[in-house]
């Protein structure tokens, strides 16, 4: 999970087996966009993924196996590090626009914490959790707005996965009850022009129904399955076009939106695929 920085002009890039010296392993690694080289090297045990604030001043950093975040401030001299508890074994976070706010998504005991699945309202300045909404599940969000969407799976395993909105204004779910979807470990979420967000999973059954979810999110409600065509690695969306792109199981298939079916041109790769994304 690399992430560029506000200006474009970084990448940041955790790397959880990364060595150092006198601790245990975990890097999020700074390369200079335009350079490719490396400009700095944070050491954050077991960094797994991060969010960048608008400033570019902070960096929350998520560990593998952990309940607490970490707080890099990169404008420091010498940079801060700060390890906030309380969390649920939290995977990534949205910013608000003054950077004083994050909203942590807590994957919870699909992720191996002892507490359930949640949205966290994270204050920077004070370091403290100011509220939660529990959700059905969590490992995946995208922020629309002031609408955080979040799918995830609760436990025990074979419970039914779940689709949630949460007003991040509020903090309150959207959502009356959890949405079933389809199952899997949720990894990637586009959202489609025409309010169609597109929720991708892999390690799912597979079987009668996709890894590949579609809830209408103008009314919070799911769209039939879809069929069975292997895990899904990355979702793009394309801007001004009813039409969403997704890697499924190493292919590249081009979804009609406003039919959730593969529309009639198609585009056929050599060798399995994993990733795409649009340069504009």
């Amino acid at each position: 999970m690399a992430v560029f920085s506000p200006d474009s002009s970084t990448v940041y890039a955790p790397v959880p087996t990364a060595p150092v010296t006198g601790a245990r392993n975990g890097l999020v690694q700074a390369w200079n966009a335009s350079a490719g080289t490396i400009a700095a090297n944070y050491a954050v045990a077991g960094a797994s993924s991060l969010a960048v604030s608008p400033s570019g001043q902070y960096l929350l950093v998520f560990s593998n196996n952990s309940d607490s975040l970490t707080i890099v401030d990169t404008m420091a001299s010498p940079v801060t590090y700060v390890s906030i508890p309380g969390f649920a074994r939290p995977v990534n976070a949205f910013f608000a626009a003054d950077s004083n706010t994050a909203y942590v998504i807590n994957c919870g005991q699909e992720c191996g914490s002892t507490v359930a699945a949640s949205v966290a309202q994270f204050n920077i300045p004070s370091q403290t959790i100011v509220a939660t909404v529990p959700v059905g599940g969590a490992s995946v969000g995208l922020l629309n707005g002031t609408t955080l969407y979040v799918a995830g799976s609760p436990v025990p395993p074979g419970t039914t996965s779940t689709f949630d909105a949460v007003d991040i204004t509020t903090m309150t779910r959207l959502t009356a009850n959890p949405v079933p979807i389809s199952d899997g470990f949720h990894t990637t979420m586009a959202l489609a022009q025409n309010n169609k967000l597109y929720i991708g999973a892999s390690s799912c059954s597979n079987t009668t129904a996709g890894c590949l979810s579609v809830v209408n999110v103008s009314t919070n409600a799911a769209d039939p399955p879809l069929p069975p065509r292997g895990n899904i690695t990355a979702l793009l969306a394309i801007k001004g076009r009813n039409v969403m792109y997704t890697i499924e199981g190493g292919y590249l298939h081009i979804y009609d939106t406003t039919t959730d079916t593969l529309q009639g041109t198609q585009i056929t790769f050599i060798g399995a695929l994993w990733g795409i994304v649009q340069v504009n």
